[in-house]
């Protein structure tokens, strides 16, 4: 972590040194300070992760769910930008691709199991929130826009995303 001037910079790095599962991760994210009611930071993060167990092992009497799998990790970027306003609200963009992607799938005759997608998976999105106040009630909302680019095919997600929350604090 250090300072220089007005911009803040925080790094986070991990390695896996010991046991069967490899991994590693590197977080970077850079804050600055515009005036009274902005701010704003970028960030930058890498992992790669092994697989889950529940993707690499699983045993049943269910002859079609048991499987034992050797995955290579999944390596994932992101690019993150986000502007906070105590006026105007936050908003935030990201965009993330991953590769070795892992999910879940139903083939036919093959029942639901584990799969890794060998393409890159491409993914963005833009997210606005704003919370309102009036007295000791409040309404919170925020809308996110995701969009898949590639690799649509394994990863699914809605492409509006909308939640409002009205509560009483007192």
């Amino acid at each position: 972590k250090n300072q220089i001037g007005p911009i803040e910079l925080t790094t986070d790095l991990g390695i896996n040194i010991a046991g069967d599962l490899e991994g590693n991760y590197l977080d970077a994210q850079a804050d600055v300070k515009i005036n009274q009611d902005m701010s704003a930071s970028i960030k930058l993060n890498a992992h790669s992760t092994a697989a889950d167990y529940n993707y690499r092992l699983y045993q049943s009497d269910y002859l079609n769910y048991n499987w034992q799998n050797s995955f290579k990790n999944q390596q994932t970027q992101q690019l993150a930008f986000q502007v906070n306003s105590k006026k105007y609200g936050t908003l935030s963009l990201d965009y993330t691709t991953i590769s070795n992607y892992l999910f879940f799938e139903q083939r036919e005759n093959l029942g639901v199991k584990p799969y890794q997608y060998d393409g890159t998976v491409n993914y963005m999105r833009a997210k606005y929130e704003k919370e309102f106040k009036y007295k000791n009630f409040a309404l919170h909302n925020s809308v996110m826009y995701q969009q898949v680019l590639d690799g649509d095919q394994v990863l699914n997600v809605p492409q509006i995303n909308t939640r409002n929350t009205l509560y009483y604090a007192n």
